[in-house]
């Protein structure tokens, strides 16, 4: 399953990201069999890097453009 979470700007700074991932993350600890969650953030979007670190989140992997 893929999908995308995205604030607009207007809402960038209140929180929402923030609890929705937090939620996301809740329901996914109820899932049997689920491992593991890929989060994909652009190196330029430090907001979402630091949300990603503050819920103690670790980097996977790197995905170098060409």
């Amino acid at each position: 399953m893929a999908g995308s979470i995205r604030t607009i700007q207007i809402k960038q700074g209140k929180g929402l990201g923030k609890s929705l991932l937090i939620e996301l993350i809740r329901k996914a600890k109820n899932c049997n069999g689920l491992e593991q969650i890929n989060l994909t953030v652009v190196s330029e979007n430090e907001t979402a890097k630091r949300l990603y670190k503050y819920l103690g989140l670790q980097v996977y992997g790197v995905e170098r453009m060409l």
